[in-house]
């Protein structure tokens, strides 16, 4: 098995007692990843457990999230191609279930049940659809996004009595390259409000209240 490196996203959800736990972070943050690897050595430990992994749209679901949970079932060598059902959108990991859909499937969001759920790019997700998806899981639900959009029912989340929420930036992925924190770092000067979204992990504001140069008079 290949070393595994972690970042705090791994950690926090070693450590959490909350229900819920929202990741809303920067660009190149490690969240997703981090997220995977976590959910990955958990169900190794575990038995007869259905962990769903949801995103939007399939086409974003299967460009994104499933190319990093194959990698990361390499790196636990708990890779098998012949439990890898694309078609029918799941992984056989022992005598658990790792699933995956689209939000866009509504007879997926509302009929199924499992143990553990993850919700990729949360704020492309409406509210009713989190509902649905929550009432219908039993253990832990985890969340990420890039908080882009000024308004979203998830920043609500924050402070609630059953939810850690979490906010992380590019500086707690140790492992990112120095020319890709530099070219992040480069939108402190070319856009402040994209450098508040990708980061400082913060949501963006709407553009009408975005001012770059003020003159007074």
């Amino acid at each position: 098995m290949k070393e595994i490196k972690t970042t705090r996203v791994f950690q926090d959800l070693l450590e959490t007692n909350k229900r819920i736990n929202v990741f809303q972070g920067s660009s190149r943050a490690s969240k997703t990843y981090n997220i995977l690897i976590y959910f990955v050595y958990r169900l190794l430990n575990e038995d007869n457990k259905v962990f769903s992994v949801v995103r939007k749209t399939l086409p974003a679901l299967k460009g994104s999230v499933l190319r990093d949970l194959k990698e990361i079932l390499l790196m636990f060598d708990q890779y098998n191609p012949d439990s890898w059902h694309q078609a029918d959108g799941y992984y056989q990991l022992g005598t658990n279930i790792i699933e995956w859909f689209s939000i866009d499937d509504e007879t997926k969001v509302r009929g199924r049940k499992r143990d553990y759920l993850f919700i990729n790019e949360a704020t492309e997700v409406s509210h009713d659809e989190y509902i649905q998806l929550v009432l219908r899981t039993s253990d832990l639900v985890v969340m990420d996004l890039n908080p882009s959009l000024w308004q979203s029912w998830i920043y609500e989340l924050e402070g609630k009595e059953d939810t850690n929420y979490h906010i992380i930036t590019y500086k707690d992925n140790p492992f990112l390259p120095d020319v890709q924190k530099q070219e992040i770092e480069k939108l402190k000067d070319r856009d402040p409000n994209l450098w508040r979204i990708f980061g400082l992990g913060l949501k963006g504001m709407p553009t009408k209240m975005v001012f770059t140069h003020q003159h007074l008079s």
